[in-house]
């Protein structure tokens, strides 16, 4: 990058030099003071002074007895040279004392990188917490080997200067398309159980048919998949009712893609935990604080979804 130009009939670079000795002379009163100060010569002080009085032809200092009587023009020179050396005193605290931007890995679930936090990526950004967030879709057990920050998971992580909380339950209650839940007005369970039910092979319909009282239901077809993008995009294209939790299809239902036809839900087993390592660095902890709280809105948002009676 090339330097400014200087304005005419100034020199290329600034005389800071020089103007030190103006500042100093100007703010002590005497060129002896000011040499005391800035640990150089009087004589040094003197000839810096010279040096501008010749190069820009001023008369910066008159003598009175003992002092320095400085010129208004030195007056404003010593002003403009105090607030430069402010300003790059400033720049270069800012830039010491700032800290190193932190790398802080986050291991979840692939489903929940995909439909829970990527679309929650411009709230946290907003919040400037000074990090390069990198988001692993790995297991807990894999936490310690990995170098992961934060993880989120169905256990807690039991390492040692870690800390866990429990945020939510996973409760699972259906879905469909709203063009599909307008063919088939769907109100009952029965209704549901005449219809192509859809789910995740870890989380099947016998999970929520048990918890709504209906374990002896006949279903009529039944569809079963390993990966929460290809149940949810099945619903989305209407080819059935989907069995989900609200970290999956929070953002389907806010987009209108999906709708839930029923108020009946399901509580798991399966609670979920957000753990993170102690850290020096209090944005680990902050960031953990705001994952926390993200993930328990949306828990809370489950009953706020569903149907009224």
């Amino acid at each position: 990058m090339s330097e400014p130009p200087a304005p005419p009939s100034l020199p290329r670079h600034p005389p800071f030099t020089s103007l030190r000795a103006v500042e100093a002379a100007v703010r002590n009163g005497n060129y002896s003071a000011a040499a005391r100060e800035l640990q150089i010569s009087h004589a040094a002080i003197s000839q810096s002074i010279k040096r501008l009085e010749t190069e820009f032809g001023l008369k910066l200092f008159e003598r009175n007895g003992q002092n320095m009587e400085p010129s208004e023009i030195a007056i404003r020179m010593a002003a403009a040279y105090s607030e430069a050396r402010n300003t790059i005193y400033k720049s270069l605290g800012e830039i010491i004392e700032r800290p190193a931007p932190l790398r802080a890995v986050v291991a979840m679930p692939s489903d929940f990188g995909r439909f829970w936090f990527a679309p929650r990526i411009d709230l946290l950004s907003k919040d400037n917490m000074g990090l390069t967030i990198e988001i692993q879709t790995a297991s807990a057990d894999l936490v310690g080997a990995s170098g992961v920050d934060i993880c989120l998971g169905s256990e807690p992580v039991a390492l040692p200067d870690w800390k866990s909380e429990h945020v939510a339950d996973i409760v699972l209650f259906p879905v469909c398309s709203p063009d599909f839940q307008k063919r088939q007005g769907l109100r009952t369970v029965r209704d549901l159980t005449e219809q192509p039910l859809l789910a995740e092979k870890r989380w099947p319909w016998s999970l929520w048919l048990d918890a709504v009282g209906q374990k002896r239901a006949r279903v009529h077809h039944h569809l079963m998949f390993d990966d929460a993008n290809v149940t949810l995009d099945a619903a989305v294209r209407g080819h059935g009712i989907a069995l989900a939790h609200i970290f999956n299809v929070e953002e389907h239902l806010r987009k209108g893609l999906l709708v839930a036809p029923l108020r009946d839900t399901a509580t798991t087993s399966d609670r979920l935990h957000l753990s993170w390592c102690n850290s020096n660095d209090p944005r680990i902890e902050k960031l953990a604080t705001w994952l926390v709280r993200a993930l328990r809105a949306s828990a809370d948002m489950t009953m706020r979804v569903l149907p009224v009676r």
